[in-house]
């Protein structure tokens, strides 16, 4: 008689454990739902630029395309391969 007692006991386990199992799958998925959520309605991030770096790089943008100023006098080397 023991192991009867002992067998239904084990079925209801079973049943907590499925029913447990029901329980976290949904939490799981109202996390996932949650955090989507959140993802969605963050703001992106803004770099920080500080002043210096401002007028580095507007003075790159105008200076791109243009040759750069050398000390060097004449033409420059020709390359031979």
């Amino acid at each position: 008689m023991p192991e009867q007692q002992h067998d239904s006991h084990d079925s209801s386990d079973d049943d907590f454990h499925v029913d447990a199992t029901i329980v976290v799958q949904n939490d799981i998925h109202l996390i996932r739902q949650a955090w989507a959520d959140t993802v969605e309605q963050e703001q992106p991030f803004t770099q920080y630029i500080s002043k210096q770096q401002k007028k580095k790089n507007s003075r790159m943008a105008r200076s791109a395309g243009q040759p750069y100023q050398t000390r060097s006098k004449g033409a420059p080397p020709q390359l031979s391969l």
